[in-house]
């Protein structure tokens, strides 16, 4: 994966010419998905429509590729900062006044005690800045790349 050539300058090359055609690989089969989902969403929502209109919600489907059933899921929801504050709010309400509400003291202590970790990544750089802290715009170009 790493075919170094001996020539410092064209590995670096054919890594950036490498690492490009990957990004733009993976943007474009992430579109792709995208588009891809939203039309078997449409289709499973005709399945189930069509079984509830039958009369068979629950019906089990087979085909030659397996056998399908609907099923129910629950999914939760992402918990931020804000809703954890908000329910600890909550939670110190129910107890009544014989509990103080810490809320924002927890809050506090979480954020200053989660963990972070700090990557090092490439990233394209759109309408003059990579959207991160340190500029690239500042460092050395290599605009040798062929």
């Amino acid at each position: 994966m790493n075919n170094i050539s001996g020539n410092p300058d064209q590995d670096f090359s054919m890594w950036v010419r490498k690492w490009i055609h990957y990004d733009t690989l993976i943007k474009s089969l992430y579109k792709q998905i995208t588009k891809e989902r939203k039309i078997k969403d449409q289709y499973e929502m005709q399945v189930l429509d069509y079984l509830k209109h039958k009369g068979v919600p629950n019906a089990i489907v087979q085909t030659q590729q397996g056998k399908y059933q609907p099923i129910s899921e629950t999914h939760s929801s992402p918990l931020s900062m804000i809703q954890i504050e908000s329910l600890l709010h909550k939670y110190f309400q129910s107890k009544g006044a014989t509990i103080k509400d810490e809320s924002s003291l927890i809050i506090s202590f979480l954020k200053a005690n989660r963990s972070h970790k700090n990557v090092t990544r490439l990233r394209e750089i759109t309408n003059g800045t990579a959207n991160t802290t340190n500029n690239i715009m500042d460092q050395p170009k290599y605009n040798e790349l062929q």
